[in-house]
């Protein structure tokens, strides 16, 4: 009977120290941590992956690509500078207190934050604004997230239902033991995924690969689309404020879907 005991306590008895999950408010605030601190300059490729249409000949014309550049400056969640480049285009936006501002041949546009802006998931310094936003993204926020697995490592799941069906539901994982973002299902079906965490200047944690995909309904038939985002560089830097020039000039892009495909991402994602 004591062995028995015995081999029970050592084939259950460590478990139970993965079994302690802290609270949400904990994993939160541990999370806005590794946001870093200051101002930071990432540059980043965008690639957009299309299938592209069967020739009159039968012949599959197999994936187009699209590749555009992107450069933030980067404050805070609440304050950010984009700088996008590609074929014959360069479009700046400017984020403020919760709005994103564009110009484009004087004409200056604004327009609130998504609440699908995928960047300031990574940015967020102050738990309690993060715990607003999440809130107003639909995030349920229970007292205390649950265990479960996302990209082959023990995550907790905010938002998550008890029953395990959280399809239709916002939820975002995670990483147990590192507190960064691993993945975010948004109210619409969109997601993010970040792999890859790299540690940089001033404690800022940040993904090497995140991918966005998302389903576009069109008539009866649904065509997911994928974005996958590469980071190139991030620096730390020392200025109290990004210029605000925010003078765009469009073109570059013929159209058709790839189009199609990029300004729903930068309307919805950016």
């Amino acid at each position: 009977m004591n062995i028995k005991r015995l081999i029970l306590a050592l084939i259950f008895g460590p478990s139970s120290s993965f079994a302690f999950v802290v609270k949400t408010s904990t994993a939160l605030s541990k999370w806005s941590e590794n946001s870093g601190s200051g101002l930071y300059f990432i540059e980043q490729e965008v690639q957009f992956s299309q299938e592209t249409s069967t020739s009159p000949t039968g012949r599959d014309n197999g994936m187009h690509d699209l590749i555009l550049k992107e450069q933030w400056l980067v404050m805070d969640e609440s304050h950010m500078k984009l700088t996008v480049t590609g074929p014959g285009l360069r479009w700046v936006y400017v984020y403020e207190n919760g709005s994103r501002y564009q110009q484009i041949n004087g004409n200056k546009k604004a327009k609130p934050f998504s609440d699908q802006f995928v960047e300031r998931y990574f940015h967020f310094r102050k738990p309690d604004h993060l715990q607003k936003t999440l809130a107003a993204a639909g995030v349920a926020i229970d007292p205390q997230p649950k265990l479960s697995r996302t990209g082959g490592v023990v995550a907790l799941a905010i938002g998550s239902a008890a029953d395990g069906a959280t399809e239709d539901r916002p939820t975002l994982f995670l990483e147990q033991d590192q507190f960064v973002l691993r993945k975010f299902r948004f109210a619409s079906g969109a997601e993010i995924v970040a792999e890859k965490y790299t540690v940089y200047p001033r404690g800022l944690q940040y993904p090497k690969i995140r991918t966005v995909r998302w389903t576009q309904k069109m008539g009866s038939e649904k065509q997911e689309k994928v974005v996958g985002l590469q980071t190139l560089h991030v620096q730390a830097k020392f200025e109290k404020k990004p210029q605000l020039n925010l003078e765009s000039s469009q073109g570059g892009l013929p159209e058709g879907s790839m189009r199609s495909l990029v300004e729903e991402f930068y309307s919805r994602f950016r």
